[in-house]
């Protein structure tokens, strides 16, 4: 997987059911957001053979914003909270089938790679940047900060906050937080909602493991 600063239309390619194959490789926009985690995921969920929700004969739907919807919106739609951390049982049911058929995550394949290291407790993106830096950061614009809004775009701050552009003095625009980002005392973003620092509990490290050609899929 390899992350890039080009700032181009297309946020992220990847080969579909190329995973275990020489194939298995994808680039991905960085969008110095919360959303960079989230084409890279999708991407991720392509070399593992989803296609879009759209594309499942009506079983699933692109309109309900999980992660393999073919639209990169950074405002979650009212009814859609959540799911843009999350893959719908579309694309849950063909991760099965397709590792099933490989034997490239089995165990005895896996045995001697690498293990990431959990994120140290204070040390974690939304910790370490405040909203005004993760607004600077996204919109490369020195000047931008944080815009709290309304109550109610306070409210939905885990899904998306406001950042004033480079566009102008008043003129705003969305950016997607990244996790942990603090959403009131004692309060932090995760997967889009807004919970107690106290339910949190220390991410598990996660093992590494990277080991049908068809046409690169975005």
């Amino acid at each position: 997987m390899l992350f890039t600063g080009r700032d181009s239309s297309v946020p992220g390619v990847a080969f579909v059911a190329a995973a275990c194959t020489s194939l298995d490789v994808s680039v991905i926009k960085n969008e110095f957001s919360g959303m960079t985690a989230q084409i890279a995921a999708h991407e991720l969920g392509h070399s593992i053979s989803a296609a879009h929700d759209s594309l499942t004969e009506g079983v699933c739907n692109d309109a309900d914003q999980y992660i393999m919807t073919d639209r990169t919106a950074i405002g979650v739609q009212p009814g859609n909270e959540g799911k843009p951390w999350k893959f719908s049982n579309c694309s849950i049911s063909k991760f099965k089938s397709y590792l099933a058929s490989k034997n490239c995550t089995r165990p005895e394949y896996t045995s001697n790679v690498d293990v990431l290291p959990a994120p140290i407790v204070g040390q974690r993106a939304g910790e370490v940047l405040s909203k005004d830096d993760q607004c600077r950061l996204a919109l490369n614009y020195p000047r931008s900060s944080y815009y709290a809004g309304s109550a109610e775009e306070q409210a939905r701050l885990c899904s998306a906050m406001w950042c004033f552009s480079p566009l102008g003095e008043y003129i705003i625009t969305l950016v997607r937080p990244l996790a942990y980002t603090s959403c009131g005392t004692n309060m932090i973003c995760l997967q889009g909602f807004c919970v107690p620092v106290q339910q949190v509990t220390t991410p598990v490290s996660i093992t590494t493991t990277t080991p049908t050609t068809t046409k690169p899929t975005i």
